[in-house]
């Protein structure tokens, strides 16, 4: 969970403030990305005042940088220590904020400082720029001008030092000058020079001094003599970040308040080569990302930034798994580049927070509603929900203010987006906190940070009305008869118990809804007792704990070798332990340097280690908590029952997935595999787990514990439905399962180019044989159509991958039937009376349905099939059922019905008329209404669809699946423009028919919106 106030548990953001009231509106308070360009005179004590943002509940990320192109995000390493202290006084000055990036993006060419040390003076009109910008951004915001002009005096009210913003500071003449909607060259080529194939020493040197050569000649002529002798840029490698980054670091955390402050590792620019050096031949990003994080490994890391984007606003482009070209085949040339980073971060280091801190379109943003926004969110949540992944806490826009031409403010197609976006619930944190009922009189301690205040509220409130800033663990008493309610909080009336004369207003929940206050009991008096005589031992520890009991850490905290802190060797700290680690106690209490002190054992990177952990910091915050005892829900299965999985499955050593090192995953288990159950359940990690024996992709037998379902309850595994083998021909449909197939020019895979693979179909998608097979590098190759995000595709596929394991399957049985069964010709009727052609097919028009989402999570194109059935057509029954809905959805399924099935559910819908009601039973084949026009239709149709057991509604296509494998096949008329022209004789049916259309609209999503 949030470790303090200044973090949000949404992962909702955008960098730079003005934009916070859409978070705030929707009572979603997420992040704001700050970027501070400061300089490095560690007598400059400027700062920001955050706390218009954090006491509105508003994350706050401030990212400190030396300054912009050609200044260095980091100055010149014989410049690192000023910096530190910089970045230190600084911090100290800047309250409402406890997260840090240090630098930004410097792997690139125009991070690095360009020959050496460079002076940044302090010009009076850099100050006067920044403040006409807030005061611009002000009059456009009337609604904010209290705020901001009150921000804007506390921003440059603080004397003689301030915060140095770089942008403004005049270039050398050696370098021309930026465009001016680009002023800090984010748009130049270089800065993603891999995506353009510029490599070598150019790739190094863009944008630099050190390739004025490839300016114009008439830029040359105007550099200076004491330019050209100027020295080279320093380039900054993981060696020489690490060194700054741990002395900003330890600057940081030692000032005052800032102890436990996160000072994150800098985002890494994806698709740049630039910086090369030994053990990274080639420039690799990634590469460059994980050596940084090795290095600050050992001396101590809180987290990282991440930057990743797309190319345009497709929003089919968010889930493309798309690879560049070579020399770099290997890494994504999208969105979910993002994946590559953390697929990478060291084992040791995957408990660490990470945050998204800039995404963008690369381009400047097309102001449509386009469902880009949605999609990203949706896409960084289904990460989030898969078991054993490194959560991420946070996904900025860049960017809101007018400052470049990326900017989102005013543009109100992409801030509708937005708003839908925050329509849905998307949290890196999903603890629920319960708070107890509070009264007069009642003592309380505070959760997080607080504020006092002079009065109740905290909305256009000056400066001078904070009382106090109140630490986590504080205990304070509520004063009064009754509390107030103001700006849509609950204030009470409250005085520190430690200190009687501090008192004032404090909020009992925070803008997002969570409890800043817990209700505490008050101690019984103490019986005093005669003082023996001389000194003697410490009055013994309270006893919260005891020996056996199982804790887990609140935050990040020291385990040591022996209890206490001060006069400790170096060697002391035995491990930092990360945030929600389990515990057991061994021994204690102690106290030593007034802290409660408890030894204790942790497994971590799958070893175990023991020390000394203290109970709580001398402020009142709590590092340790008991484990929440959980009670496993009755079992769904028992040992040497057979069960089957519905997903992709992680089969592990031991129960759980948290904290567990790479060794700990035994084999990847492929969908439909069947499983046995030795024992179990065990609940580990809120999941519950069995031990079972299964098949891993090459078919050797395997045993391990498998958990029954993902977070988040997305099912792993189901009753078990014997799988059919039967060979494939021409003409057969083939389904995927979990996991894409790429699809090819031609048969075979070895010594191929990267020009060789069309796309990847997703998984669930059907495809259809329409030639093959062939034998290519020791695998059978089929001819297939089918539908990738791009659009219909033909070209090859391997029935299986070259370890064996099966990329074409038949379509699993439905629950509890035998359903579809080739050789015994069982099947679903017919959902229609006649034959009919298919005007839409599964997966079809992948960036138009993009814009239309279940539960929040986007599709990945049309979830269902249209026929081409006539305005009239008698609707079939598919099997018998009950019908669970029949209504009118306008703009959207028009007259639909929904049937339930023992094995799932089918939906019929733009029906002209329905002939059953909610509740009725049905039979196969009933007429339960007529195909019409109805909704968002774009003509005559009957769209069928079915959901099977067990499904989750958020997996990208609503919980449906294709139903074309399940229905006769020689029924089914396989639309031409799908079939090559040898192929048209192999369907088996009735002469084809066919008519493009556009495909039809659903209804668009809004807060609250259930589809059917």
């Amino acid at each position: 969970m949030a470790s303090n106030r200044f973090e949000s548990r949404w992962l909702y953001g955008l960098h730079d403030p003005g934009g916070e009231s859409l978070m705030l509106e929707a009572r979603k308070p997420g992040w704001i990305v700050y970027s501070a360009a400061i300089g490095r005179e560690p007598g400059n004590q400027a700062g920001v005042d955050f706390r218009p943002l954090s006491d509105r509940g508003v994350g706050v990320i401030c990212r400190l940088t030396h300054g912009h192109f050609p200044h260095g995000t980091l100055p010149h390493s014989s410049q690192y220590a000023n910096f530190a202290r910089r970045c230190a006084a600084f911090v100290a000055s800047s309250p409402g904020c406890h997260i840090w990036i240090i630098g930004n993006e410097p792997n690139t060419a125009l991070a690095r400082p360009q020959g050496g040390a460079v002076v940044m003076p302090e010009r009076a009109r850099t100050r006067a720029a920044q403040q006409a910008l807030l005061i611009e951004a002000a009059q456009a915001r009337r609604g904010w001008w209290a705020r901001l002009v009150d921000w804007v005096k506390r921003l440059f009210g603080r004397g003689a030092g301030r915060a140095v913003s770089v942008e403004a500071e005049p270039l050398p003449a050696a370098y021309p000058a930026p465009e001016a909607d680009d002023p800090l060259r984010r748009g130049v080529p270089e800065r993603f020079n891999a995506l353009y194939g510029i490599y070598g020493e150019d790739a190094g040197q863009a944008a630099t001094g050190e390739v004025m050569a490839q300016r114009p000649p008439e830029v040359m002529a105007q550099r200076p003599p004491e330019v050209m002798a100027q020295r080279p840029p320093e380039v900054i490698t993981p060696a020489l970040y690490g060194k700054c980054y741990d002395l900003c670091r330890s600057a940081i955390r030692q000032t005052p308040g800032h102890e436990t402050d996160l000072v994150l590792v800098a985002a890494v620019a994806p698709w740049n080569s630039q910086t090369t050096y030994p053990g990274n031949a080639r420039g690799d990003w990634v590469q460059y990302f994980v050596d940084i994080l090795r290095i600050v490994q050992d001396t101590g890391c809180d987290g990282f930034a991440l930057h990743t984007f797309a190319h345009g606003s497709n929003p089919a482009q968010i889930a493309s798994d798309a690879r560049m070209q070579p020399p770099f085949a290997d890494r994504r040339i999208g969105f979910r580049t993002y994946q590559d980073f953390l697929a990478a971060v060291p084992e040791g280091m995957r408990h660490l927070p990470a945050y998204i801190t800039e995404t963008d379109q690369v381009e400047p943003w097309a102001d449509v509603n386009s469902g880009w926004v949605q999609r990203a969110y949706a896409e960084v949540d289904r990460w989030n929900r898969q078991p054993g992944t490194q959560k991420l806490r946070a996904l900025a826009l860049y960017r809101w203010s007018r400052a470049d031409r990326w900017h989102l403010e005013g543009k109100s197609g992409v801030i509708a987006d937005f708003q839908l976006a925050l329509a849905h619930d998307y949290r890196w944190d999903d603890t629920v906190e319960e708070a107890a009922p509070l009264r007069a009189g009642d003592r309380a301690a505070v959760k997080s940070y607080a504020s006092l205040r002079k009065a109740a509220g905290y909305l256009n409130k000056t400066g001078d009305d904070l009382v106090h800033t109140l630490t986590p663990g504080t205990q304070i008493t509520l004063l009064g008869d009754a509390p107030q309610e103001l700006d849509g909080l609950v204030w009470w009336r409250a005085g520190v118990v430690d200190a009687p004369g501090i008192q004032g207003w404090l909020a009992q929940f925070g803008p997002d809804g969570a409890p800043l206050l817990e209700r505490v009991e008050t101690p019984e008096p103490a019986v005093a007792a005669a003082a023996a005589p001389g000194p003697g031992p410490a009055s013994a520890p309270s006893s919260v704990f005891k020996v056996g009991d199982r804790v887990r850490t609140t935050t990040i905290v020291n385990g040591r070798r022996t209890p206490g802190l001060t006069n400790k060797p170096a060697d002391d700290v035995v491990r930092e332990i990360p945030r929600g680690t389990p515990l057991v106690i061994l021994g204690g209490p102690e106290r030593h340097d007034g802290l409660v002190w408890w030894l204790v054992r942790w497994k971590l990177d799958g070893a175990a280690g023991e020390g000394w952990v203290a109970q709580q910091l001398a402020t009142g915050e709590v590092l340790l908590e008991k484990m929440p005892t959980k009670t496993a829900p009755p079992p769904r299965y028992r040992p040497g029952d057979q069960a089957m999985t519905v997903n992709f499955v992680r089969l592990r050593r031991s129960p759980g997935y948290m904290n567990k090192a790479a060794d700990d995953v035994i084999a990847e288990i492929w969908q439909g595999t069947a499983v046995v159950f030795i024992s179990g359940p065990r609940v580990v990690d809120d999941l519950t787990w069995w031990e079972v024996e299964t098949s891993d992709t090459q078919g050797r037998k395997v045993r391990g514990w498998m958990a029954e379902a993902a977070p988040g309850g997305i099912p792993l595994l189901g009753p078990w439905v014997e799988e059919d083998r039967t060979p494939f021909k021409v003409g057969d449909l083939a389904a995927l399962g979990a996991v894409g197939v790429r699809v090819r020019r031609s048969p075979g895979y070895r010594g191929k180019g990267d020009d060789d693979v069309l796309g990847e179909f997703l998984p669930k998608s059907t495809i259809y044989l329409v030639g093959g097979p062939v034998t290519a590098d020791d695998l059978r190759w089929w001819r297939v159509s089918g539908v990738l995000l791009a659009g219909e595709v033909l070209g090859w596929v391997a029935e299986t991958a070259p370890n064996g394991g099966p990329l074409l399957r038949r379509a699993p049985k439905l629950p509890g039937t035998s359903i579809p069964d080739l050789a015994g010709r069982k099947f679903l009727g017919q959902p229609f009376a006649g034959a009919f052609g298919i005007s839409q097919l599964w997966g079809e028009n992948a960036a138009f349905y993009a814009r239309y989402s279940y539960e929040g999570v986007a599709l990945w194109g049309h979830n269902g099939v249209d026929f081409l059935t006539p305005s009239g057509t008698p609707v079939l029954a598919t099997e018998a059922g009950e019908v669970a809905q029949a209504g009118f959805e306008p703009g959207g399924f028009g007259n639909y019905v929904l049937l339930r099935h023992a094995w799932g559910e089918s939906v019929y819908a733009h029906l002209e008329a329905i002939a059953v009601q909610p509740g009725q039973a049905v039979g196969r084949g009933a007429v339960i209404g007529q195909s019409g026009n109805t909704g968002g239709s774009t003509g005559p149709h009957l769209h069928f669809a079915i959901r099977i057991n067990p499904y989750t509604r958020t997996d990208g296509w609503g919980g449906y699946s294709d139903p074309l494998p399940y229905l006769d096949p020689k029924a089914v008329i396989w639309p031409p423009y799908m079939l090559e022209t040898s192929a048209l004789s192999t369907t088996g049916g009735p002469a084809p028919v066919t008519e493009r259309r556009p495909p039809p609209r659903m209804v668009e999503d809004a807060p609250g919106l259930i589809r059917p």
